[in-house]
Parts: C-alpha cells; structure tokens; sequence
C-alpha cells in the first residue's frame, strides 16, 4: 500500500464519483424527454420516459448512499473496491450503450456527452491511480473491476422494475 496522503487526496477526488453519477443521469433523463414514447432498452423492452426518470432516480439516490456509507462506515479498503467498481462501470457504460449506440445509430444517445467528457477521463484517471498507487491488493482490484458493471447492470435492472410499476 502506498502513502496516507496520495491515499487521502485520491479518496476525496473519489467522492465526486456520485456527483458525476447524478449529472450523467439528468442529462440521461432529460434527453429520454424528447423521445417520441417508449424507446427500446432492457432486453428491447419498452421503456418511457416518465419510468427511465423513476428509475433514473432511484438508481442515483442508491449510488450516493452506497458511496456515502462505503466512505463513512465500511474503512478505507471497502470504500475503495467500491469506487473502483464504480469507476469500471463508469467506463464500460461510456462504451455500451453510449457511444456505440450514438455510431450505430448516427445520431447523440441519451447520456453520450457526459459518458464522453466526464466518465471515460474520470473513470481512468481514477481505476489508473487506484492501480499504479497500489492502493488495493491486486486480486481485491481485479474482482471490484469485473463486479462494478454486473452490479450495476442488475441494479439498473431493479431500478428499471420500480419505474414500471410506479408509472404504468
């Protein structure tokens, strides 16, 4: 393990992951809004606007307080296997669905300009010093950056469950 003060500085850069979380999700619902009704997602089922905007919102509130309880209760170690899952999914989630939607299908997806300007360089910046830092024994790093996308990706799913049942 490296030295307490790149540890320190590092873990509260890391704090703005869910800052970037919710402003990647506004942009995401507010340009779900302009679809003409449902678009595909999940599997290709549909999903409307008013539903992506509840699940959107859970997802958000979810990620602030699993990031908040990792820094204040779970210790150092736990708080940065999560922001490393975090960060990985950051970065997968730039790739698919965003930019590859936006080339298939030649027009911005929903979420492409912050997945672009903010969690490709953040999500790199951040699972780079975790790793050339040293800050997380190697194997602990590899699993939190294989986890972070499936947890996310099952989350999301959830997520997307209770923005169908709350708006029909």
């Amino acid at each position: 393990m490296q030295n307490t003060t790149v540890r320190s500085r590092l873990e509260k850069i890391l704090l703005l992951t869910p800052v970037l979380f919710a402003v990647h999700n506004a942009e995401e619902a507010l340009m779900m809004r302009r679809a003409d009704g449902p678009v595909p997602f999940f599997g290709g089922y549909p999903v409307s606007p008013d539903q992506f905007a509840v699940a959107i919102v859970v997802l958000t509130v979810i990620g602030f307080l699993v990031t908040a309880a990792a820094w204040r209760f779970w210790g150092r170690r736990y708080f940065l296997l999560v922001m490393n899952g975090f960060l990985s999914m950051f970065i997968l989630n730039a790739f698919f669905p965003h930019i590859i939607a936006s080339i298939v299908t030649g027009t911005a997806a929903p979420g492409v300009a912050t997945a672009v300007l903010l969690y490709l360089p953040f999500g790199v910046y951040g699972v780079r010093s975790i790793l050339r830092h040293d800050l997380l024994y190697r194997r602990h790093f590899i699993v939190s950056l294989a986890a972070g996308p499936v947890v996310a990706a099952a989350l999301a799913g959830l997520c997307l469950l209770v923005g169908y049942l709350a708006v029909p």
